[in-house]
Order: structure tokens, then C-alpha cells, then sequence
């Protein structure tokens, strides 16, 4: 079988990473209503984390890599303007892509996870709204208009 990704995920692997996932997004959120603003609202997420971005498993679904408080804290600066939050996005998209997560909008914190289902090659999507597991899926080429439940 031919198909466009190299990694795959099932859906408990998927799920696994939701915690991580749920984390990078408030991160961002807190960092998109402090704009231009202090930062000490918008650190206040990523010392409360400990820096601890991984899902649980210490690092094994992130080759390794947890950022830590330092490195995501040393992007905001005071105040926080667009570019902070540019650069919070790209290490959002950063950290998913590392993961094999294709990230497809981080305003509504809707990503989708390679996988295969009956055969073929489709999206286990998930967006912030939809809570702690995965309940839909899509064809690649379906987009959100075409999720399905699972």
C-alpha cells in the first residue's frame, strides 16, 4: 500500500498524545490574550508545567526532546507583541510535526494523526473542543467538512 506519511498512529497512540497537545494549545491561548500586555501571565502556564510537555511518557513520543520552561519562556518578552506569538506558533508546529502531528489550525486547536483505518491512509482528527480522546476521522483529502465519526 502506497501511502503520503511515513509514520502512523493507532488510536490509542493518538490519544496518548491529546495531554500534550492540550498543553501546547494553552500555552498559546495564554500567550495570544496577553498581546501586548506583561508577561507574567503568559509565563505563568509554562512554569506551572515544570516544562514538562511530554505525554506522560517521558519523552518517548517526543524523540526524546521535552522543552523545557527556559527554552519556551526565553520567546515571550515584555511586552508581548505579534512576534512572540509567531514564534510560540512555530514551535507548537514545531514540536507536533517532530511527532509525525500535522497541525492544521492552532486558533481552534485542530490537528489531525496519520493513521490507517480499514486499509487506507486517513486523518484521526481532534480540535480543543472535542475533549480529552479522539472521537473523529476524515479521508486526507476530506478536511474537517468531512469528519466522521469513529
Amino acid at each position: 500500500m502506497d501511502t503520503i506519511f511515513s509514520r502512523h498512529f493507532t488510536l490509542e497512540e493518538a490519544n496518548g498524545y491529546i495531554p500534550l497537545v492540550q498543553t501546547l494549545f494553552a500555552m498559546w491561548q495564554t500567550i495570544h490574550d496577553a498581546l501586548g500586555k506583561p508577561h507574567g501571565a503568559a509565563i505563568k502556564i509554562v512554569k506551572q508545567s515544570g516544562g514538562n510537555f511530554s505525554n506522560g511518557t517521558n519523552g518517548a513520543h517526543t524523540n526524546g526532546h521535552k522543552p523545557s520552561k527556559n527554552d519556551l519562556s526565553s520567546i515571550v518578552k515584555e511586552p508581548i507583541g505579534r512576534e512572540e506569538e509567531i514564534l510560540v506558533e512555530q514551535t507548537i508546529h514545531t514540536e507536533l510535526a517532530k511527532n509525525g502531528i500535522v497541525l492544521q489550525d492552532v486558533r481552534r486547536g485542530l490537528i489531525d494523526f496519520p493513521c490507517i483505518r480499514e486499509g487506507r491512509e486517513v486523518f484521526l482528527c481532534w480540535e480543543l473542543s472535542d475533549g480529552d480522546e479522539i472521537k473523529w476521522f476524515h479521508d486526507l483529502d476530506g478536511g474537517y467538512a468531512g469528519r466522521q465519526p469513529l
